[in-house]
């Protein structure tokens, strides 16, 4: 309701809902934004990496083991708007080759630390060495 009286007033802001398909979705943006307080380890910025998309998120845990500043991504400090304005200007003014960089970064990043393989054998050492 709230969220919807929101939208009504500014219909530049389109409100999605749940996606189903999210390779599409991420496939026509070229820049993942997740301005979060506070985060576990999040999926949607791993899915983002993945398909090799530049991120800005902000300094917080989960967001900042995905996104290394200025290498894949812009990490901005966390409520402040200030601060997610000035990331967003200057991911704007990137040229089209470092942002495309960012995201082979990032790809990378995902690919070395969140692969299945990589995170079910963690999950095994763990598990593991709490049994011996």
């Amino acid at each position: 309701k709230e969220l919807n009286s929101y939208t009504d007033k500014h219909p530049s802001i389109v409100h999605l809902g749940k996606i189903e398909d999210m390779y599409s979705l991420l496939a026509s943006v070229d820049v993942v934004v997740l301005p979060s307080y506070r985060e576990g380890l999040s999926k949607s910025l791993v899915e983002a990496a993945s398909m090799s998309l530049p991120i800005i998120t902000t300094d917080v845990p989960g967001c900042v083991d995905i996104v290394e500043h200025e290498y894949n991504g812009l990490v901005c400090k966390v409520k402040s708007t200030e601060s997610l304005r000035l990331s967003f200007e200057k991911m704007i003014n990137l040229s089209a080759e470092k942002r495309h960089q960012m995201g082979l970064n990032g790809r990378k990043i995902v690919l070395t630390k969140f692969d299945e393989i990589i995170v079910i054998k963690h999950y095994l050492n763990v598990i593991n060495s709490i049994l011996n």
